[in-house]
């Protein structure tokens, strides 16, 4: 397997987060976050007044013949720090959710075929610090419209928090625990029981939770995480299998019904942002290993191996997201597109697609099942990346 760049180009502010959206009929549909700091330009010389965190949401759609993005749409908001999209979704659109430096859940409403992100409804999670990672819990179960979901978050105090989203749109704190004694890095759910929930921290503890408590001791603690654990996600083919990453290089996968120590791990020479298990491929495993730049791994079950890399010359990789391509859907990613849109898109598609930005290296996407898309992005140059992954 081996990475194949199709297109590079500047989000302007830094960027940190990709998220290709999971429903059929948007899944042509990237979402990009971004995080910047800037002067305050009411600070006078000499101070030491913060730098201003501001943020961004942009979204792009893919090109019919896959060979690059278009920006379509962007909406400022607080830096984020983390977005997903639910796997169900709300008022017939997709719905994602953004974390933010002001301490905020966010959630917006996208209409792919008016090209229209709209703030639904936001809550507050942390008051004057970050909000760091979130998770819905409706990967496996729970993805019909209309049910109630949760999400979990992680944050700089060390917080956990657990918020509801009901029917009718509004968003309730259910719970909140210290968890950690450093930042809390990343929350996730068990997808295939959600009343758990693991959380990673500076403390280089890795953590479970069982929510029906009210959370005052962990179900679990590990130690092995020599550094700070970043990541962390639960297979959505595979019952009790879970992958955490940390600053200290290691790529683990645990067995959930014996958490004492991993099963395996594999070290990608880095520090990792961001894991995130492929979509229909149950043993491939996407990272973004800071420095070490991008890989993906595969799991064989018993062991774990990096299979491609693409090296970022030293720029951190941080966002990473696998595209939702012909390994399960078939026909144009475009049938949901007014022909008014479609030609308004198509007539400005050379100008979005081509020239310096737009680079192709002997890559062609094709419809075989061995050929992926990935959304990929590194923090302080400001690039993102579209990029093929075709197995041998």
């Amino acid at each position: 397997m081996s990475f194949h760049s199709l297109q590079r180009l500047s989000t302007d502010l830094t960027c940190d987060a990709t998220e290709w959206c999971p429903h059929v009929g948007c899944n042509h549909v990237m979402a990009v976050g971004l995080y910047q700091l800037r002067d305050d330009p009411k600070a006078k010389e000499g101070d030491d007044t913060p730098k201003l965190r501001i943020g961004q949401i942009q979204m792009y759609h893919l090109q019919e013949d896959h060979s690059c993005v278009q920006l379509v749409t962007k909406k400022d908001s607080a830096a984020i720090l983390d977005m997903k999209w639910s796997a169900s979704q709300f008022d017939k659109h997709p719905l994602l959710a953004t974390v933010t430096a002001s301490g905020d859940l966010d959630l917006y409403s996208y209409a792919p075929s008016e090209t229209e992100l709209v703030k639904e409804t936001s809550t507050s999670i942390v008051d004057g610090q970050l909000a760091l990672s979130l998770d819905w819990d409706d990967r496996v179960n729970g993805h019909e419209e209309g049910k109630e979901r949760n999400i979990v978050v992680s944050s700089q105090d060390g917080n956990i928090t657990t918020v509801r989203l009901k029917p009718n749109g509004e968003l309730s704190v259910t719970a909140s625990w210290h968890a950690h004694d450093f930042p809390a890095w990343i929350a996730a759910y068990d997808y295939w029981n959600t009343n758990i929930v693991y959380s990673g921290g500076d403390d280089c503890r890795f953590k479970s939770w069982d929510t029906r408590t009210d959370c005052s001791f962990p179900s679990s603690v590990s130690k092995v995480h020599q550094m700070g654990v970043t990541s962390a996600h639960s297979s959505m083919h595979r019952e009790h299998v879970l992958v955490t990453g940390s600053y200290d290089e290691e790529v683990r996968v645990w067995d959930t019904r014996n958490l004492k120590r991993p099963a395996y791990e594999c070290n990608v020479g880095g520090g990792i942002w961001r894991l995130k298990w492929h979509p229909t491929d149950p043993s491939l495993l996407l990272c973004a290993g800071m420095h070490a730049g991008f890989s993906v791994l595969k799991d064989d079950g018993a062991s774990l191996s990096v299979v491609a890399s693409h090296d970022t010359k030293g720029e951190l990789a941080y966002g990473a997201s696998w595209h939702r391509s012909s390994r399960m859907f078939s026909g144009s990613d475009d049938v949901h597109l007014t022909k008014e849109k479609k030609t308004e898109r198509d007539a400005s598609s050379d100008n979005e697609c081509t020239g310096d930005e737009h680079t192709r290296e002997g890559a062609d996407v094709d419809d075989e099942d061995n050929t992926d898309l990935v959304g990929l992005c590194t923090f302080y140059d400001a690039v993102l990346m579209l990029m093929s992954t075709k197995s041998s």
